[in-house]
């Protein structure tokens, strides 16, 4: 699933309490400074001429997100009724060793499960400044995750990748079952599968995924998606979730 992202701006609202009164523009002021670190996290969204540089020159880097919590600030910060999180990343490029980043950011609600501990996407590397990192929305929607491959034997994901028989996954069912790894639920499937090989047959899969991705899938059923089958075993399937 790919990971969309909004540019983060701020508020109209804000912007026009500044010289309407003595304590309104106190209230301002004591908001922007809560934006004195939201430059960085702004940038990390890729709005900006800065981050437009850092996406063209920097260096391309995994990022794993190690936790998501209140703003560095405490406590509770909405604005426009937009949680203001506290963002800790595990960075890797591939030349040096793994290191931690920690920004103040505003996150859709919507997207708030697209960030919890454990999720994986691509971003560029200022070279100026190792802490600051910009989101790679190309790199991360082309390494689009497939449902498949946790009960997997070692060498079939590579089989499949390089040897994949290509066939469509129908989505017939999705059944949560309470269960959870890494903060995902586990969720049951049940997919209809169509190939030149093996003609047409059911199978059943049981991963884990993302609490919004679950819930796309759901949504999902009765759609139909990409999918490469490894060449000796039909059970093993890997479908590209495109939502």
């Amino acid at each position: 699933m790919m990971i969309f992202l909004a540019n983060s701006q701020m508020p109209e609202w804000l912007i026009a309490v500044f010289g309407v009164g003595g304590a309104l523009v106190f209230v301002f002021w004591e908001l922007r400074s809560i934006f004195s670190t939201f430059g960085s996290s702004n940038t990390f969204f890729g709005s900006g001429k800065k981050a437009k540089r850092i996406l063209e020159t920097g260096e391309p880097a995994g990022a794993t997100v190690l936790s998501l919590s209140e703003n560095s600030k405490g406590g509770v910060v909405t604005l426009n009724d937009q949680p203001y999180l506290n963002l800790k990343l595990l960075i890797e490029a591939q030349d040096s060793q793994p290191y931690e980043v920690s920004f103040d950011t505003i996150i859709n609600r919507s997207d708030v499960p697209q960030f919890q501990p454990g999720a994986k996407f691509k971003v560029k590397i200022d070279p100026a400044d190792p802490q600051i990192v910009v989101i790679d929305g190309i790199a991360t929607a082309n390494e689009r995750p497939r449902i498949g491959g946790e009960k997997w034997a070692h060498g079939d994901a590579e089989i499949i990748k390089e040897r994949g028989i290509n066939g469509v996954a129908t989505l017939l069912s999705v059944e949560e079952t309470g269960r959870s790894k890494d903060f995902k639920p586990e969720v049951k499937m049940c997919w209809q599968m169509k190939t030149a090989k093996w003609g047409e047959y059911e199978i059943k899969q049981t991963t884990h995924v993302t609490s919004q991705m679950a819930l796309q899938l759901k949504n999902a059923i009765g759609k139909s998606f990409p999918a490469k089958v490894h060449p000796e075993n039909k059970e093993r399937t890997s479908m590209e979730i495109n939502f």
